[in-house]
C-alpha cells in the first residue's frame, strides 16, 4: 500500500510504504521505503 503527502516533508509530493508490518519502522522487508530514500 502506498501512500502520499502533499506538500511533502522531503519534497513537493511524499510518496511512501510502510513496509509489509503496515507500521512505522522496521527492517529489512518491514522498512519503510519513501520516495526520497537512496538506498
Amino acid at each position: 500500500e502506498y501512500r502520499y503527502r502533499v506538500p511533502g516533508e522531503y519534497g513537493a509530493i511524499d510518496i511512501f510504504t510502510l513496509g509489509s508490518d503496515g507500521e512505522e519502522g522496521g527492517v529489512d522487508s518491514a522498512a519503510d521505503i519513501g520516495s526520497w530514500s537512496r538506498d
